[in-house]
């Protein structure tokens, strides 16, 4: 029986508690992993030195194939917890997107106040790369993030934060950082976060109607594919405008 959409947000929920509580129980693994290790590491040392006073390097100097063999144990112990903690955080986020996706309503209200939320942000340091254009990349890729929002139905802003400092000759550089901001419940934000991109086709028609080269974003992306796709450089829809004329 399918659930209806108020099952698929507790549900969805419920997963989310879930994953910080896998998140909160990895940190824990590696912290006891390493715990151990140095107390084990430390008996033996005294082992040997009772009286001195334990310095890991030193042990290390010390100790040698046996530190080797105790590094050993507790990491293979370690990492097997770490494994299969990660396939339980992978099993709660496909099933987070899986819902995502079953969703057809982000809740912006539902029972919490709308208001301005962060969603992400953009810095204009991430695009260095592009230069003098590194800025116009940041704000197009910001915009990628109002897209996916506008289209399911949630109003989102960008937020342009400028800074500026003095670099080592004395010169003003700025940077700009684009936040991108939406209006909804912190619930209908969660959600958002696992909602699908815009299809490809649109994303790249986007890109190059801002003046970008989406291969900035993702340069896996085949270099005939507007062509194959009817696109061309300038965010023209040649399929359109080809039925239009037919």
């Amino acid at each position: 029986m399918d659930k209806s959409e108020g099952e698929l947000r507790n549900e969805f929920k419920l997963l989310l508690e879930q994953k910080e509580t896998l998140r909160k129980e990895l940190f824990q693994i590696r912290e006891g992993a390493n715990a151990a290790y140095n107390e084990a590491l430390k008996v033996e040392y005294h082992k040997l030195y009772p009286k001195r006073k334990f310095i890991m390097d030193k042990a290390w100097g010390v100790l040698g194939e046996v530190a080797v063999a105790i590094k050993r144990q507790h990491s293979e112990e370690a990492n097997r917890k770490i494994r299969e903690n990660e396939k339980k955080r992978d099993d709660v986020e496909r099933r987070l997107f899986e819902i995502a996706g079953e969703l057809r309503e982000l809740p912006v209200s539902s029972g919490q106040a709308s208001e301005w939320l962060l969603y992400d942000s953009v810095s204009e340091c991430s695009y260095h790369t592009q230069g003098f254009g590194a800025r116009k990349y940041a704000e197009n890729a910001a915009q990628q993030y109002v897209d996916k929002a506008e289209a399911n139905g949630v109003r989102a802003e960008i937020r342009e934060i400028v800074t500026t400092h003095d670099d080592h000759r004395g010169h003003k550089n700025s940077f700009a950082d684009f936040q991108v901001w939406v209006c909804c419940s912190q619930d209908g934000l969660n959600i958002l976060r696992y909602k699908p991109q815009i299809e490809l086709r649109e994303w790249v028609r986007l890109c190059w109607k801002r003046g970008s080269n989406p291969r900035v974003y993702n340069p896996w992306l085949p270099h005939e594919y507007e062509e194959k796709n009817g696109l061309d450089y300038f965010g023209n829809d040649l399929r359109k405008k080809e039925s239009k004329t037919a």
